[in-house]
């Protein structure tokens, strides 16, 4: 006789790998052991990871090559938005209540301000 899993009615959601995640997950580096990811928020384009130290991650989807890192003094991020209709922006919120928007100048290959 076959097993077949049965999901219970309690749950909303599965989560399955459909391809293999090792290509985040080496992009992520997520090996520091002081810093902890706070926020997450995904555009068309980003995978943007919010840290306690600060550190906004921004990693390309399109074969999570293309890798960014950017960081301000504000305190830690508390929450993330992508700009839904132009991948060039993002903002985030700091612990300390502040916002602290960056462009990110990929077009014209130029450092993010």
């Amino acid at each position: 006789m076959t097993f077949v899993p049965v999901i219970p009615e309690a749950y909303s959601h599965v989560l399955a790998e459909f391809e293999s995640l090792d290509p985040l997950l080496t992009a992520l580096r997520l090996d520091s052991s002081r810093l902890r990811c706070t926020s997450i928020a995904v555009s068309r384009k980003w995978l943007a990871l919010g840290s306690t130290g600060g550190g906004l991650n921004l990693i390309q989807k399109d074969g999570w090559k293309q890798r960014l890192f950017l960081s301000h003094r504000e305190g830690a991020i508390s929450q993330i938005a992508c700009c839904s209709h132009d991948d060039d922006y993002v903002a985030v919120a700091t612990s300390q209540g502040l916002v602290v928007v960056w462009e990110l100048n990929q077009e014209r290959r130029g450092k993010p301000e």
